[in-house]
C-alpha cells in the first residue's frame, strides 16, 4: 500500500499498487492474500499483527546489525507472540530464505488469531494488576 502516484512507483508484472486503502479495504487485501510482506520499517508496526489477525502469514525481516540498538527484526513481539504465524528470512540475504518463507506461507491456511497478549481478557487482567490498590 502506497500513497505514491502511480507513475513514481516502478513496475512490474507481478506487483500491483492499490494505493491507498480504507481500514476495511486494508483488512479485505489481507484476507485475501496468504502473506505480508515486511520490508524491514517501521520498527514494531501495526500491519504485522493486522495480517496475523486476518489469517496472513508475517514474513518478518532481520537485520545483520541491530535497529536502534535493539531491533534484530522487524516485528520481534509478532515472531515470539505467534510464532506460527511469522516466517523470518535476513532481510540482506541472498533470498532463498525469503523464496523458503513464500512457499510456507503460500502452502498453508492459517487461522485467523490475535497474540494472546493483545486480546481483551490480558488487557483487562493488566489494568485490574495496574489499579489493583485503587479499586474497591
Amino acid at each position: 500500500v502506497s500513497t505514491a502516484p502511480q507513475s513514481a512507483l516502478p513496475s512490474h508484472p507481478n506487483i500491483t499498487s492499490v494505493g491507498h486503502l480504507t481500514p476495511e479495504g486494508w483488512e479485505e487485501l489481507l484476507r485475501s492474500h496468504k502473506f505480508l510482506l515486511g520490508l524491514g520499517d517501521p520498527l514494531v508496526g501495526p500491519s504485522a499483527i493486522d495480517a496475523i489477525a486476518a489469517g496472513a502469514m508475517f514474513l518478518n525481516p532481520h537485520y545483520r546489525q541491530p535497529k536502534l540498538d535493539h531491533y534484530l527484526s522487524q516485528h520481534p513481539f509478532a515472531e515470539s507472540s505467534t510464532p506460527d504465524s511469522v516466517c523470518a528470512f535476513e532481510l540482506e540475504g541472498a533470498g532463498e530464505d525469503l523464496i523458503k518463507c513464500v512457499e510456507k506461507a503460500v502452502g498453508r491456511d492459517l487461522a485467523p488469531s490475535v497474540p494472546k497478549d493483545l486480546t481483551t481478557a490480558s488487557y483487562m487482567q493488566r489494568l485490574k494488576d495496574i489499579f489493583k490498590d485503587h479499586l474497591l
